[in-house]
């Protein structure tokens, strides 16, 4: 794996999936430290089931397409 993969995946990571539960956690309200993490997660939650299955279609749209077959 070269640096700018590397870099490339993990920028891609924290975009999508670490921020989002982090901002969630700085704006919960909670007194500990669990329920701000629980609340963070829950409210991130349809953000993260829309991703799953988005991804599910285009690998679905993918794989039933000439096309899409050669990129897989």
């Amino acid at each position: 794996m070269t640096l700018w993969s590397l870099n490339y995946w993990s920028v891609f990571i924290l975009n999508w999936f670490v921020l989002p539960i982090l901002q969630e956690y700085l704006a919960a309200g909670d007194f500990t430290v669990k329920e701000r993490v629980m609340r963070s997660l829950r409210n991130n939650i349809p953000l993260l089931v829309i991703y799953f299955v988005t991804f599910i279609i285009i690998v679905i749209v993918l794989a039933f397409t000439d096309s899409g077959r050669k990129a897989l």
